[in-house]
């Protein structure tokens, strides 16, 4: 065991040092890294957003934590609207 985390959460804002810098508000949510990559493993969530949990109005972390940890996972974006794996945010409850 190397005692390293194989999953890794940080909330930063704009040039984090990972060549992927968020915009602050709106634009861009979070990014995370596909297995088998320099930084699999790490989800990044822009600090600046307006975080919730539930409602609509801000952007909904549980949501956007389910997609990020997809893709940690391996899975791509789906072409289907209302998934949890779609290219864009939208607020919705299953």
């Amino acid at each position: 065991q190397s005692g390293k985390a194989d999953i890794r959460i940080d909330f930063t804002s704009y040039y984090h040092g990972d060549n992927l810098p968020f915009d602050g508000p709106g634009g861009i949510l979070a990014h995370a890294f596909f297995p088998k990559t320099h930084r699999q493993g790490d989800i990044h969530f822009d600090y600046d957003e307006s975080w919730t949990l539930g409602n609509h109005m801000g952007t909904d972390l549980l949501q956007v934590a389910a997609h990020e940890f997809g893709h940690v996972l391996g899975l791509q974006h789906s072409r289907k609207p209302k998934t949890i794996m779609y290219e864009y945010y939208s607020f919705f409850y299953p």
